[in-house]
């Protein structure tokens, strides 16, 4: 069975289900994350939630970020 196979039969799944299915997903990426790669990400997140707490930060939209992001990827 292909990814397009198998992502055509997910699709026609409740929401609930497609979900659950994302989450199991994910999951299994996770477990092959570099211990020194996560530990680096959650560093990054502590001191970007101390720069927002300590006022010295700034929040930016979701979409903005993304519409940055793929005018970054399309240079």
């Amino acid at each position: 069975m292909s990814v397009d196979d198998l992502l055509e039969e997910v699709l026609q799944l409740p929401p609930a289900s497609r979900a659950s299915f994302v989450e199991k997903i994910v999951e299994s990426l996770a477990a092959d994350l570099d211990p020194a790669v996560e530990r680096s990400h959650l560093d990054a997140i502590r001191q970007r939630r101390q720069e927002l707490a300590s006022g010295q930060g700034t929040m930016v939209p979701g979409d903005e970020v993304l519409q940055r992001a793929r005018s970054l990827l399309q240079k």
